[in-house]
């Protein structure tokens, strides 16, 4: 649902889900984060697909190559490559 939304530059709807879930028993793992991520980057709300890392660590979900790869691209799509 979240990749869906973020296709169609929903992404505060999305993220809006997002917050949702845990209210409703759904504990996001790091798919779940993968996708809001990637929606974040490829809208360029950069800056907001970084603080989710910290969300990430505070909930104890580890972020795979996978999530770490489309920080990198988003990073790069968004003229950004020295943030990291």
């Amino acid at each position: 649902m979240i990749k869906g939304l973020c296709k169609n530059g929903d992404v505060d709807v999305a993220r809006q889900v997002f917050d949702e879930m845990p209210k409703q028993g759904c504990r996001p793992n790091v798919r779940t984060f993968s996708a809001l991520v990637h929606g974040l980057c490829e809208n360029n709300h950069v800056e907001e697909a970084f603080s989710l890392l910290a969300k990430m660590d505070s909930e104890g979900v580890e972020p795979d190559t996978i999530l770490m790869n489309i920080l990198i691209l988003g990073l790069r799509k968004n003229s950004r490559v020295g943030v990291m």
